[in-house]
């Protein structure tokens, strides 16, 4: 990127701000992290962590599912972070979202809405949760204890927070299994819905797609 930039100043007399290669930089090396891990399951045959591309799926009856989504602008450097908890019914208990400024990688933005799930599972005072995230890279920095490239302070605020989150299990999912936090995270980043809140039950405009989810997999109504 260091390269590119100044190229891009000698031969198209254009300037490029240090955060702007910074984060470039890391958005780099997320996407070669992803092509490497696909190329060693295309090789093996063998995924770290249970993947599926049916559909969502509710969680066992004595548990809740905490589904995790992020969305990430390079431009703005601004990053949405959403979780939406669901029990056995595939009723949605409660759900939020969280906007942050400053985050200079992807990789960054999906640590801090893993983060922010894991607080309010201690906030909530939830127990026997499964979380879903759709981030390879953080379902390994996590599981297998990995050494994070430059967000080693997020990370660790991450291991810590997960070491007082009680009784819970991380699941790497296909991105069609995470739809309803992703789209509340993209709300961020797409539509600039900055306002970070929690509520209880579910977002209005995307009961269509959870009451969905729900009868998929036989079950009644979200919203009964």
């Amino acid at each position: 990127q260091i390269w590119k930039a100044r190229n891009a100043f000698c031969f198209e007399r254009t300037s490029t701000t240090a955060e702007s290669i910074v984060g470039k930089a890391e958005e780099d090396s997320t996407s070669w992290f992803h092509a490497q891990t696909e190329q060693s399951e295309d090789q093996t045959g063998l995924r770290q962590g249970p993947i599926s591309v049916e559909r969502w799926r509710p969680p066992p009856w004595n548990m809740i599912k905490i589904n995790v989504g992020a969305s990430w602008d390079g431009d703005s450097m601004i990053s949405g972070a959403a979780w939406i908890n669901r029990n056995a019914q595939g009723q949605v208990l409660s759900h939020s979202r969280r906007s942050y400024s400053g985050v200079r990688s992807f990789l960054k933005a999906e640590l801090l809405a893993m983060s922010w799930a894991v607080e309010a599972v201690k906030n909530l005072r939830l127990n026997c949760v499964i979380f879903e995230v759709s981030s390879k890279e953080v379902y390994e920095l996590i599981t297998k204890s990995l050494r994070g490239p430059r967000d080693c302070l997020v990370l660790n605020n991450l291991r810590a927070l997960l070491h007082t989150a009680g009784n819970y299990h991380i699941t790497y999912v296909h991105h069609s299994l995470n739809r309803v936090a992703s789209e509340i995270a993209a709300s961020v980043t797409r539509d600039l819905r900055l306002q970070s809140y929690v509520a209880s039950g579910g977002p209005c405009w995307l009961m269509a797609l959870i009451n969905l989810e729900a009868a998929a997999n036989g079950l009644s109504s979200a919203t009964d």
